[in-house]
């Protein structure tokens, strides 16, 4: 049996503390050592996608205070290129554009940034492939095995720019315990039984998931050196305090007008050719209607994480397809 985590050894917090004097637990070095175990592992493939995905981008990309960046009229101007985007959905674009934003600085939630560098860009789609990112955050005795659910709430946070949750009744209990059953549901996820035996909860009197997402992220990029057991998780969560924001998970919504579009957008590229007219999708909005339904519980609000969480995991909301 693994014995106890100790998280009150002083030796562990100097060194995060030697870590935090160096700069490296800053956002813009979290964020960058992110992007470099995103390349090590090769969520997005060196050989064959990278290069297109460099080229791509320097093809689209202005010069902003001498740092190149994709913007939104760029991105859109892509996407209808390459038929993805019909001109009547431009609105709806727009919306997946923000997703990438808010994705291209994640694990962090505010500011989000006015557009993508190319580093910002390799990290937002990274993190729309959550059958290839799991390496990405360190899974051991001393962090935890991230869930499905993890995934999804990240693709539900990006889109989320309504805060009806506000509205809702809290309980804090039940937030907890809804946390703590995803946290251990592996029934959806094609994990093998090595992947899975650090399941922890990530909600509790520090904070929400969104709190702990952090928490992983520091665990995962701090150095480590092979013979010594590293800081655990657990002992970043001064750090995380500094870093994360006011958000609260449970205030998050998608507006539902918002939420419709994006999963018609998304069901109809992956029904149609790119040379097909919207309008000939016969029952297209019939289909979607049935979708998003399924997450709305109350007409006069958003879709909370709740409600998109339920509709999700009974396959009703399909995924965001990288194009770039």
């Amino acid at each position: 049996m693994d014995e106890p985590i100790d998280i009150n050894n002083p030796n562990d917090y100097a060194k995060i503390d030697e870590l935090t004097a160096q700069g490296l637990l800053d956002r813009d070095a979290v964020l960058y050592k992110l992007t470099r175990r995103i390349c090590k592992f090769g969520v997005i493939k060196s050989e064959s996608e990278l290069p297109h995905l460099r080229r791509t981008f320097d093809s689209l990309a202005v010069q902003e205070n001498g740092t190149k960046t994709l913007t939104q009229t760029g991105f859109l101007s892509f996407l209808e290129s390459t038929g993805f985007l019909p001109p009547s959905m431009r609105d709806t674009g727009a919306l997946v554009y923000r997703s990438l934003l808010y994705l291209s600085q994640y694990p962090f939630h505010q500011p989000i940034p006015d557009s993508l560098t190319y580093m910002g860009l390799i990290r937002a789609l990274a993190w729309t492939m959550a059958w290839r990112t799991r390496p990405i955050h360190e899974a051991c005795r001393w962090s935890r095995t991230r869930s499905p659910a993890d995934s999804r709430r990240q693709l539900f946070q990006s889109f989320a720019t309504g805060r009806d949750g506000k509205s809702v009744p809290f309980d804090a209990e039940y937030a907890k315990a809804q946390a703590q059953r995803r946290a251990f549901d592996f029934a959806c996820a094609s994990h093998d039984s090595l992947t899975c035996i650090f399941p922890k909860t990530n909600y509790d009197d520090h904070g929400d998931e969104m709190f702990h997402d952090i928490l992983d992220v520091l665990f995962s990029i701090q150095p480590q050196i092979i013979w010594l057991a590293p800081p655990p998780r657990d002992c970043f969560r001064a750090t995380a305090r500094k870093l994360a924001g006011d958000e609260r998970l449970p205030d998050l919504s998608i507006p539902q007008d918002q939420f419709r579009a994006i999963v018609k957008l998304l069901v109809m590229a992956s029904i149609r050719g790119p040379t097909v007219p919207v309008e000939e999708l016969i029952d297209l909005d019939h289909v979607v209607d049935c979708m998003v339904n399924r997450a709305i519980q109350r007409p006069d609000i958003g879709i909370t994480w709740d409600m998109y969480d339920q509709a999700a995991r009974n396959g009703m909301i399909p995924r965001i397809k990288t194009t770039l």
